[in-house]
């Protein structure tokens, strides 16, 4: 995935392996897109894979 991004996401030592700036940046833009993703399922009624309530969201 580092290849595809272009930049190190991990940083890696013998003993540890921890997010980089941009691994940390990334990953909160992975989290808003699986929850965009889940409620995707939702609105268009795949309710069984998702337990959330239905509705709208207004943001802003």
């Amino acid at each position: 995935m580092e290849n595809e991004v272009g930049v190190p996401l991990l940083r890696r030592t013998t003993r540890h392996v921890a997010l980089t700036a941009a691994g940390e940046a990334f990953l909160a833009e992975i989290r808003k897109s699986l929850f965009l993703y889940r409620f995707g399922q939702v609105f268009a009624g795949d309710s069984d894979h998702v337990p959330v309530a239905h509705g709208f969201v207004v943001m802003g």
